[in-house]
């Protein structure tokens, strides 16, 4: 099942009449694409930056259209959605420093929803 963010990702490229591999040229392989596009590859906040760039489309509407969770601490993953939610990226930042938050990451995908964020932290914050 296709994540929030990979359809807007496909609807856009397709709106602005692109290709996978015109999207992809220079950033990624036409193949990563199609796997983000399809909901089986969440991209690092570099590529995810990047993909964006391209397509002109703000970061704001992928990171509120898809919470991922860091942890399995509902409290941790409730704090970090509220912060993205109310665009408090300098707050969201310093919750991510912390060693607590740090220590509760378990999982592959949880490493990655980490740096997407902190990727979108250090983006609005201009860190």
């Amino acid at each position: 099942m296709a994540t929030d963010f990979s359809a807007i990702l496909k609807q856009t490229r397709h709106q602005q009449h692109l290709t996978q591999k015109q999207l992809a040229s220079g950033i990624c392989s036409q193949p990563m694409l199609s796997a983000i596009e399809h909901g089986r590859y969440m991209p690092n906040a570099q590529l995810l930056i990047a993909l964006c760039q391209r397509l002109k489309l703000s970061l704001d509407q992928i990171s509120l259209a898809q919470n991922f969770n860091i942890s399995a601490n509902q409290n941790f993953d409730q704090t970090l959605n509220d912060l993205c939610n109310q665009h408090h990226y300098q707050q969201l930042l310093t919750f991510l420093a912390q060693d607590s938050v740090l220590a509760s990451i378990q999982t592959d995908q949880q490493t990655q929803a980490y740096y997407y964020y902190l990727g979108v932290a250090k983006l609005h914050t201009q860190v």
